[in-house]
């Protein structure tokens, strides 16, 4: 298992996604970025990157987990985690927590560009 950008820096994966109906009801598939376009880098420092609509998140250690939590000042939240890489593919998520208790959770395979 790697557990930190550094074992990997310089290297770039692309990111495939399942939303099923239990983890994003249908309506509200529509709070994800195009998750088709994301990528997630890994970097020296031991973080990572992810990007995606235009936007950079930098995934840090949380325990173990690399990820970050996004308070939007609309009450609304992101979360993103990397949760490791085995066998040369990694796992994680990207979360929307909306207002009135809407929320889209996705499940993200990382795979390696090149």
């Amino acid at each position: 298992a790697v557990t930190t950008g550094a074992d990997l820096a310089g290297s770039s994966f692309s990111v495939t996604w399942d939303a099923s109906a239990a983890m994003c009801p249908d309506d509200n598939k529509s709070m994800l970025p195009d998750l088709n376009t994301a990528v997630l880098a890994a970097n020296t420092d031991g973080t990572f990157t992810f990007s995606v609509g235009g936007k950079d998140y930098s995934l840090t250690n949380q325990d173990g987990i690399y990820g970050i939590t996004d308070m939007h000042d609309d009450g609304t939240m992101t979360a993103i985690s990397m949760n490791g890489f085995y066998e040369g593919k990694g796992q994680g998520s990207y979360t929307a927590i909306g207002t009135e208790g809407k929320y889209c959770t996705a499940l993200l395979t990382f795979t390696p560009n090149g």
